[in-house]
């Protein structure tokens, strides 16, 4: 999960600089304009909408076969 979001924070603009590793742990600073954070938290909103639907998705055909047989 830490990657799609450094991941999502490049592609919106913002700036991540690796500070520390301890142990498996990963610090890390992230920085830009506001237009950027807006433009992250659009393209998480979008990403998360879409798991909560495929979820949704996935429940309903479940229970959709389960119904059925």
């Amino acid at each position: 999960m830490n990657d799609d979001l450094i991941r999502l924070a490049r592609e919106a603009g913002l700036s991540v600089q690796l500070d520390a590793v301890i142990g498996s742990q990963q610090y890390s600073s992230i920085s830009g304009s506001f237009d950027a954070l807006k433009r992250f938290g659009d393209a998480y909103f979008e990403v998360r909408a879409r798991e909560i639907h495929d979820v949704s998705a996935s429940r309903e055909a479940v229970q959709a076969n389960g119904a059925t047989t």
